[in-house]
This record gives structure tokens, C-alpha cells and sequence, in this order.
């Protein structure tokens, strides 16, 4: 089972979640929002078991094996290139 961390709790975010649940090989376990209430709102929502509103401390976590990102267009490479560094396989 691949664990993903999701940055971002936009409609695109709940497609992908779909998909993760239907494909039975994934384990959607964390979540990356700016705002702490919306993210535990959204981690309730799909059963995502951890919410984080740092980058940095959620990369460190060594369950994360995948990040899907989400977030607007403007952060995306800081966001892959972090996600990379910390040696997460990264879809965009």
C-alpha cells in the first residue's frame, strides 16, 4: 500500500481522491492546507488520518512514500522541488 500526502483541498483534490480509492493499491494518510481549520475539515470528510500546514515538518514524515499537489500553479516547483529533496515520488 503507497501512502500519499495531498497539498491542497481543491476540487481537483477530491477527483484524486477518488481515484486513489478505487485503485485499492493506495492509502490516502495525510494532508497539506494553508488553513488548519479548513484541512481538519477536509481530513474528516475523506478519512485522511494527518493534517499539516507546514511542508517542511509533513515531508518528514517517513510514512509519506507519494505527494500529489494541488495547490495553485504559482507554487508548484517550490512545492516539487521540496517534495523531491525529501525523496517523496511526486505527481503534479
Amino acid at each position: 500500500m503507497v501512502n500519499f500526502a495531498i497539498i491542497g483541498t481543491s476540487s481537483i483534490s477530491e477527483k484524486f481522491i477518488g481515484a486513489l480509492k478505487n485503485s485499492g493499491k493506495c492509502n490516502l494518510y495525510a494532508l497539506l492546507s494553508r488553513s488548519e481549520s479548513k484541512g481538519k475539515e477536509f481530513a474528516e470528510k475523506h478519512g485522511i488520518e494527518k493534517v499539516y500546514t507546514d511542508i517542511n515538518e509533513m515531508l518528514k514524515d517517513e510514512k509519506i512514500v507519494a505527494v500529489y499537489i494541488a495547490s495553485p500553479n504559482g507554487k508548484h516547483f517550490e512545492q516539487v522541488k521540496l517534495a523531491l529533496e525529501a525523496k517523496k515520488n511526486v505527481i503534479c
